[in-house]
């Protein structure tokens, strides 16, 4: 299996990080992988260092047209068996436009809780076949703008566990933060933006600083919001007590050395720094926002407060600061959950397994006499067509579309069907596809009916069953194939 990866962001901060992540294990997997990225941007130098072959291309941002032409020049010499878009700078607009043009079928990483208009959606997604979001949260954003659950997929994103154990040596570290032995203290990670809620943690410090002078809070990241952020910690008093760190590419390395971990941002698609942080085996006080329910288990792994409040936030510090083995009981639990539940291992068999579903789809199509443009508007599920084969030989069908050569159909047995509602009950559009597939090709009633359940989704048998009825009506009691062109669908179903 080749395939082509596309990563254009700048800075190496998390998506880029899971890409890498991805990238290692696929490779250990026996995937050949190809990384496209801008030159000297911060997953080239690391893709380098980890041995994966990178071909560099420069891309301005969405409208760098360009650039989707130079990537489907790329993509055609290559010819890779799937292109994976990860990035939303050009990545998924242009990549996807670029991989159309090349005729290779493509997936995209959606990694951003941000809302957008459906139309504009539409468009954005259209080239892809699966649309891969790295929470439920994400997932949720993209059906509110009218991406269907069958072009969903839900693969979350991963920590290296390991790579947190390591010792580090924490006296060292917090000396350099000038933080106390008898200190207690809070890290902070992430751009300084409005959603990351740092002007309420700034609050919350301030408030706890009466009754635990101990405390002391280290910022790390960059962002527009950096020059309020100080000028707010000096008119509450906190210049002592916080420190403004910037960013950190070394922070794993220490992030264990803290005594807890805050996050209040108010909107967030999962959380890496989260995810660090836990697989750490810190405690986690943060916001019940996006996808970070995902991750802190109240009352388990940490604590989830009311977005904006800072006196929630407050509240659960505190609380936190005077436990000390509640502290170490949802540090531990954190810890075992990022290793059973977030492993990279996962992340790479989720994406493998989809992968691997979609080239059989593809391979398919293309040995198949069935109408490739049929399949591809109208998205049969790979589960159902990868099960054509194996359901003819099973039922005793003697034509097998996957098979070139092979002997003419016998005769149509659609007519077979007694009642439209054995095939058309709960139907959704992968088992409606799989009918009409089958009677272009001739299978058999048996293959048909399977197939028809195979597709079957209870959510959408009520819309669609009476024009699954009438379809049926329509060849019940036929003898010879049915032909069915893509543009008679719309009028049927």
């Amino acid at each position: 299996m080749k395939v082509l990866h596309v990563e254009t962001g700048r800075h190496f901060l998390g998506g880029p990080q899971q890409v890498i992540y991805l990238l290692d294990a696929l490779q250990e997997r026996g995937v050949e992988n190809i990384l496209v990225c801008p030159p000297d941007s911060g997953i080239d130098t690391v893709a380098r260092e980890h041995g994966i072959r990178v071909q560099n291309l420069f891309c301005a941002g969405d409208l760098d047209l360009p650039f989707a032409y130079r990537l489907a020049q790329f993509v055609r010499n290559e010819r890779p068996d799937l292109v994976h878009c990860h990035s939303r700078r050009g990545a998924d607009v242009l990549g996807g436009l670029a991989a159309s043009f090349a005729q290779v079928p493509a997936v995209v990483s959606r990694r951003v809780d941000n809302t957008e208009l459906a139309l504009l959606a539409g468009l954005r997604y259209r080239p892809f076949r699966k649309v891969i979001a790295i929470s439920e949260a994400i997932a949720d954003v993209l059906r509110a703008r009218g991406i269907d659950d069958e072009r969903l997929v839900v693969i979350r994103s991963a920590v290296d566990a390991a790579a947190f154990r390591e010792s580090h040596d924490c006296a060292v570290q917090r000396r350099e933060f000038d933080i106390p032995d008898d200190g207690f203290a809070i890290a902070a990670a992430g751009q300084l933006i409005a959603r990351k809620g740092h002007r309420y943690l700034l609050e919350a410090i301030s408030g706890l600083r009466r009754d635990h002078p101990q405390v002391r809070l280290v910022m790390f990241g960059e962002g527009p919001l950096d020059t309020q952020l100080r000028a707010q910690a000096t008119s509450l008093g906190l210049g002592d007590i916080v420190q403004f760190a910037g960013y950190r590419d070394d922070l794993d390395a220490f992030i264990g050395c803290f005594d807890l971990f805050v996050h209040p941002a108010s909107a967030e698609g999962l959380g890496i720094a989260v995810l660090k942080a836990s697989a750490a085996g810190l405690p986690v006080v943060a916001c019940d926002a996006g996808g970070l329910s995902e991750i802190v288990v109240p009352g388990e792994t940490g604590v989830l407060v009311p977005p904006g409040d800072a006196s929630a936030l407050q509240q659960a510090i505190g609380s936190l600061v005077d436990d000390a083995a509640l502290r170490g009981k949802l540090g531990a639990a954190a810890r075992e959950r990022m290793q059973n539940q977030f492993s990279v291992a996962t992340m790479a068999d989720r994406h493998l397994e989809l992968y691997n579903s979609l080239i059989s789809e593809e391979q398919l199509m293309t040995t198949s006499n069935v109408s490739r443009r049929t399949i591809l508007q109208l998205g049969v599920s790979a589960a159902v067509a990868s099960a054509v084969p194996r359901l003819a030989a099973a039922n005793g069908d003697q034509y097998n579309p996957a098979v070139p050569g092979s002997p003419a159909p016998r005769t149509s047995t659609f007519g077979k069907v007694s009642t439209a509602e054995e095939v058309s009950a709960g139907m959704d559009l992968a088992g409606r596809t799989a009918l009409v597939t089958g009677c272009n090709s001739g299978l058999g009633y048996e293959t048909l009916r399977v197939l028809a359940m195979r597709g079957a989704h209870v959510r959408g048998a009520a819309r669609t069953l009476e024009k699954a009825q009438q379809a049926c009506a329509g060849v019940a009691g036929t003898t010879t194939p049915l032909s069915i062109d893509v543009t008679d669908l719309p009028g049927i179903f």
